[in-house]
């Protein structure tokens, strides 16, 4: 099985929540879990981390995920920060993206067409 943990991105001015992070844990019994930190949203406020199977993986307890939940249960505050601080980077992220789009188009607007199709 192959498991892609992508990136941590910010490439569209609106939310795309099939976008997120998460941190991907492998036991020396190679059991893999992913704990999903956030997800894009509008506004700052995240969802609870949670603890997932990877895609494809057997969607049932496992000692890893089940200690993980327990923790999570336990001390929810650095996960919960954690997912702020995500949440709040990606909404600060996308504004200045948004900025930088706006001033590429009005320079672009700005400047004389060149070339002979007047591009």
């Amino acid at each position: 099985m192959t498991h892609n943990t992508g990136g941590w991105v910010v490439d569209s001015v609106e939310p795309e929540p099939v976008k997120g992070a998460a941190i991907t844990l492998i036991s020396d019994e190679l059991e893999v879990v992913d704990i999903c930190v956030y997800r894009q949203q509008a506004g700052t406020r995240p969802p609870r981390v949670t603890v997932m199977a990877v895609p494809g993986a057997p969607d049932e307890p496992t000692p890893l995920r089940d200690w993980l939940v327990a923790e999570l249960d336990a001390r929810p505050d650095p996960w919960a920060r954690t997912a702020t601080v995500a949440a709040e980077t990606v909404h600060e992220r996308r504004h200045q993206l948004e900025a930088r789009v706006r001033l590429g188009t009005e320079a672009a607007c700005a400047t004389a067409a060149t070339g002979p199709l007047g591009w």
